[in-house]
C-alpha cells in the first residue's frame, strides 16, 4: 500500500507512518492473524507479507495499522493506492487510478500552549488596555490560514479595538472584526510553515476591560487552513485561556451627591443621593454607599423614590453601621448604561444630622456585579 507525504509541501517530506517507531499490522476481518508488515520510507511502501491464510476472492479484507500519523488539518487527503501480488510480486489487483482514497480528520487538534497576558498596566475595569496572546499548534501548516479569536462573554471585542498585530503568521495578514459574534478573524499564512514556525503572537490594542472586577470567562482560539477550496480546523481551545481578577482593578464613580430633606443640625432627615457610574451597570447589581460617622443612620431602611433607571419598588436596602446596600436597583431587567445620566434614590427613614454646622465629611459609593446571578 502507497502512503503519500504526511507533510507534502515541505522542504523535506515526511511520511505518514511514523520512520521512528515499529510498524505493525493486524487482522480484523479475513486476514491471518499472523501476518506482518514492513514501511519503506524511500519508496513510501507498507508491505504485507502472508496476508492471507488460504485463498479470498469476493470479500472484504480488513486490516490495521499502528502508528500512523493523523493528517494535520480536516483537509480531505489523498494520493493513497493498494495492489496486491502474487508470491512472485505479479501484480493481481490495483487501486490506482481506479478508486480515490480519501482520509478526512474529524477533530481538531489542542494547542501546545496559549496564554493571554496584560500588555500595559492599564488594569481599571471598563478602561480601553492592550493584551497580547501566544500561542503554539504544534503542528506544520500550509499556505493560507486563518485564524479566529473568540472573546469571552463578560469581556467582548467592542468597535474600539483598531488595531491588532500579528507576528509568525507571516507577512500577509487581514485582520476583521464581528461584534456580534465577539471574534476578531486574522488571515494570513502566506508560506508553508514547519510545527516549529507555527508559534504566533496577537497584540491586542484598544481591547475594553471587563465592567467588574472577577476573572473573565474563556477566551476561544481557532486555527483553519484556508485555501481555494474551503476552510479546514487545524485546532481549536476554548478553555482555560483567561485574565484573572488580579488583572483588574475598581473604578471611582464618576460623580455623587448626597442632599437631605433638611439642613438643621440634629435633625432626622432622609437623605437623596445621586450617583453617576464610571461603567455599565447589570440587572444584578448592587450600589453601597459609606456615610460618614457624623450621621447616624437608622436600622432600618426602605427606597422612597428613585429615578430611571432605578425601580424604587424592587429594590431593597439595609444598613449595617454606616453603610447603606442596594440590591436589585435596577428592577428584574434593567440596567444602566456607560455614559448615561446620573440617576436618584431617596431612603427613608434616612438618619440624623450632624451635631454641628460643619462639613460632615467624606461619602463613598461603590458599585459592584452580583456574581452568581443569571442577569
Amino acid at each position: 500500500m502507497y502512503f503519500d507525504y504526511w507533510n507534502p509541501s515541505a522542504a523535506s517530506p515526511e511520511g505518514q507512518l511514523a520512520e521512528d517507531l515499529t510498524i505493525t499490522c493486524s487482522n480484523v476481518q479475513n486476514m491471518n492473524p499472523s501476518m506482518s508488515c514492513t514501511y519503506n520510507k524511500y519508496s513510501q511502501l507498507l508491505i504485507i507479507t502472508s496476508p492471507v491464510l488460504s485463498d479470498q476472492s469476493n470479500v472484504d479484507l480488513i486490516f490495521r495499522i499502528n502508528n500512523f500519523k493523523n493528517p494535520y488539518s480536516a483537509k480531505p487527503r489523498s494520493g493513497y493506492y493498494l495492489y496486491t501480488t502474487d508470491n512472485v510480486d505479479g501484480q493481481i489487483d490495483s487501486s490506482r487510478n481506479v478508486i480515490t482514497m480519501t482520509l478526512t480528520v474529524t477533530g481538531p487538534a489542542d494547542f501546545r500552549s496559549v496564554d493571554i497576558q496584560r500588555n500595559d498596566n492599564i488594569r481599571t475595569v471598563g478602561q480601553l488596555s492592550s493584551g497580547i496572546m501566544t500561542f503554539d499548534i504544534g503542528l506544520p501548516m500550509d499556505k493560507g490560514c486563518k485564524v479566529v479569536l473568540t472573546f469571552p462573554t463578560d469581556m467582548p471585542v467592542t468597535g474600539d479595538l483598531t488595531n491588532i498585530v500579528a507576528t509568525g503568521i507571516t507577512s500577509s495578514t487581514t485582520v476583521t472584526k464581528d461584534l456580534t459574534a465577539r471574534t476578531v478573524t486574522i488571515t494570513g499564512c502566506d508560506t508553508y510553515l514547519t510545527d516549529s514556525q507555527t508559534s504566533f503572537t496577537l497584540f491586542l490594542n484598544y481591547i475594553k476591560n471587563k465592567p467588574y472586577v472577577q476573572a473573565t470567562t474563556s477566551f476561544g482560539i481557532t486555527i483553519y487552513n484556508k485555501d481555494s477550496t474551503g476552510e479546514y480546523i487545524i485546532a481549536q481551545r476554548s478553555s482555560n485561556i483567561i485574565l484573572p481578577a488580579s488583572q483588574f482593578q475598581e473604578a471611582k464613580v464618576a460623580s455623587l451627591a448626597i442632599d437631605a430633606d433638611t439642613k438643621e443640625i440634629q435633625k432626622q432627615t432622609r437623605y437623596k443621593i445621586t450617583i453617576k457610574p464610571q461603567n455599565s451597570m447589570a440587572t444584578s447589581s448592587r450600589i453601597t454607599v459609606v456615610f460618614p460617622t457624623t450621621i447616624k443612620l437608622d436600622s432600618t431602611c426602605k427606597i422612597d423614590s428613585a429615578t430611571t433607571p432605578m425601580v424604587a419598588e424592587s429594590a431593597t436596602c439595609s444598613i449595617s453601621g454606616q453603610t447603606i446596600t442596594v440590591d436589585s436597583p435596577f428592577g428584574s431587567s434593567g440596567s444602566y448604561t456607560e455614559g448615561a445620566a446620573a440617576f436618584s434614590f431617596i431612603f427613608s427613614t434616612g438618619g440624623t444630622n450632624p451635631d454641628s454646622a460643619k462639613n460632615a465629611g467624606v461619602f463613598t459609593a461603590s458599585t459592584y456585579r452580583v456574581i452568581g446571578s443569571p442577569a
